[in-house]
């Protein structure tokens, strides 16, 4: 019987292996420095939240405050990190070595950042709109950047269903899907809480 890895083109002549399997992508130096630049921009983007006054903040520290919402306010400080996290993965799945393009678009880490770009670009595109409104002048860009992108969760589950429901769900074994099947379960988890904030408790 032949062996899998050593199958031929149908012409006879050796050809690429078929479903043979690539070698794992190893973390780089550059692949460091653009995680610490995504982390360094989620620094940023905290330290405009934090600006606001501290009438705004002071809020979450009141006794007669939810206890869901003494959570999402610890859970929001993680959201600007997994969220510029994504672009950042997104950079570096097509950094060499790389998939092939159809097999890029199969894997749910990559899915999942593409999702989650869309998203965090669409709430940075909005929050500098509204900073930018006369009649909004308390819009922190920060904030309405925060209210948007923590529902980047629920594109996740959109996008992941319909990889699931098209046949297409092809993770890969390298750190980078990986990271991005990671990054969309813990964006999940945020999406749930921002839901759950709403509850009387």
């Amino acid at each position: 019987m032949m062996d899998h890895a050593s199958a031929s083109t149908p012409g006879g002549a050796p050809g690429k292996p078929i479903g043979s399997a690539r070698p794992p992508r190893r973390i780089t130096l550059a692949d460091l420095m653009i995680l610490v630049v995504s982390a360094g921009l989620a620094v940023t983007v905290l330290r405009l939240y934090y600006a606001e006054p501290a009438t705004y903040r002071g809020a979450w520290r009141l006794a007669e405050v939810p206890l869901s919402l003494k959570i999402w306010s610890q859970v929001i400080l993680a959201i600007p990190f997994l969220a510029l996290a994504a672009p950042a993965l997104l950079l570096l799945r097509f950094r060499a070595p790389r998939p092939d393009r159809q097999d890029a678009f199969h894997q749910p880490g990559m899915v999942a950042c593409l999702a989650v770009t869309c998203v965090s670009i669409h709430a940075a595109l909005s929050a500098t709109m509204l900073s930018t409104l006369p009649m909004v002048p308390l819009a922190n860009p920060a904030t309405t950047f925060l209210a948007t992108v923590d529902r980047s969760g629920g594109a996740v589950i959109i996008v992941w269903l319909a990889l699931v429901l098209a046949g297409g769900w092809r993770p890969s074994r390298d750190w980078v899907d990986r990271s991005g099947r990671a990054l969309g379960v813990l964006l999940i988890l945020v999406y749930l809480l921002s839901i759950a904030r709403f509850l009387p408790f």
